[in-house]
């Protein structure tokens, strides 16, 4: 897998943990030895549209503090052909960790 990644890009570091440290250590990790402007997590089970990044940098072009995240569509895992669009939503966290989604006229919390 470190190969098939570094294939996509020369600007592509693969970082192998000496020790499995759970995915919080790991993303830390790559923070620390990171180089670009932005830095950009991808889980292994999301999968990207065309032009998914240009939004969100554009976001961080705005205010460089932002914390950009992307809708998450939904696709059913039995029929990925089955493509709905989430409407649009806004996702921040609380202090104490709460994820709230918000849309107009309507507020949901979710504990993590």
């Amino acid at each position: 897998k470190e190969k098939e990644l570094m294939a996509l890009s020369s600007k592509v570091k693969v970082i192998a943990l000496p020790t499995r440290q759970g995915l919080i250590r790991a993303k830390m990790r790559g923070v620390e030895e990171a180089k670009g402007s932005v830095i950009v997590f991808m889980e292994g089970h999301c999968i990207v549209n065309k032009d998914w990044l240009q939004p969100l940098l554009h976001r961080i072009v705005l205010d460089p503090k932002a914390l950009a995240m992307p809708a998450l569509d939904i696709i059913p895992q039995e029929n990925w052909h089955a493509y709905h669009r989430t409407p649009p939503i806004i996702w921040r966290y609380e202090w104490n960790m709460n994820l709230v989604t918000s849309s107009p006229g309507h507020t949901s919390r979710e504990s993590p």
